[in-house]
């Protein structure tokens, strides 16, 4: 060994070195160490802030509400209904559409169905879906009772109407029968459905089930609940062959015959 070349200035040199590597890869060590719990403790709370924050500001609070389809169902009625009012919060409607829809349809026979949608960050659109009244139903002081295409009946008389485009459906005690009879007229094409101006039960001890259909066109038919849904369709083409005013017969077979000749 060449002793003339060794020097102790070299060997601290190294030493110092190779422990100053050390203690930079100690530090680096445990920075990333300690960032890591900071981030394990600090982003949950930092979370939970954020969503403390959101609860208590405007954000979280419905802004607006529009009703789309209530055609004769007020906005506050379904409002109050619902149980939803501006500045609730938007998790009265978060995943209880069904709950809330059914408030409105159990609680009201014209709605068929309300959906709750969120819009942006807080405003809130009902469509609502009517049955339609497909007729009236009468009493003894002629007061008219809507009829709606579910076959049910209103409890509160209308003052005004449409007779002009919609029939009667009277005297049924069975509401079965009549939400049979509403399906099946529903069926039938428009220009014979718009042709009927009563449809009434008229049962008999040969026809239990017995109809009196009186036409807007002066024609009179008689037909059976039971065979309502196969022989109506064929009204039009019955009566374009008529030449007066006729009672169309349909209980049995079909035929004809003018008003008063029995």
């Amino acid at each position: 060994m060449n002793l003339k070349n060794f020097s102790l200035d070299k060997v601290f040199k190294f030493r110092h070195k190779n422990n100053s590597k050390k203690v930079v890869t100690l530090n680096r060590s445990k920075i990333k160490i300690m960032l890591k719990k900071f981030f394990i403790v600090f982003i949950p709370l930092f979370i939970i802030l954020l969503i403390s924050l959101y609860f208590i500001s405007p954000l979280s609070k419905i802004s607006s509400i529009k009703i789309i389809g209530n055609e004769n169902i007020s906005n506050q009625y379904i409002k109050n209904k619902s149980g939803i009012h501006l500045g609730d919060s938007i998790f009265k409607i978060i995943g209880k559409n069904k709950m809330l829809n059914s408030k409105l349809t159990d609680d009201n026979l014209q709605i068929k169905d309300a959906n709750f949608k969120l819009f942006g960050i807080n405003k809130l659109k009902i469509y609502i879906k009517q049955y339609q009244t497909i007729g009236y139903n009468s009493d003894k002081n002629n007061r008219a009772y809507p009829i709606l295409a579910s076959g049910k009946e209103l409890n509160t008389p209308i003052d005004n109407p449409n007779t002009d485009k919609l029939p009667y459906l009277v005297n049924f005690k069975n509401d079965n029968q009549r939400k049979y009879i509403v399906k099946e007229m529903n069926k039938l094409p428009s220009y014979i459905r718009n042709n009927i101006r009563v449809i009434s039960f008229y049962p008999t001890d040969i026809f239990p089930d017995g109809l009196h259909i009186y036409m807007r066109d002066g024609n009179k038919v008689y037909v059976l609940i039971s065979n309502f849904k196969n022989k109506m369709p064929y009204y039009h083409s019955i009566a374009s062959k008529l030449k007066v005013k006729s009672i169309i017969n349909l209980e049995v077979g079909a035929y004809s015959y003018p008003h008063n000749s029995k």
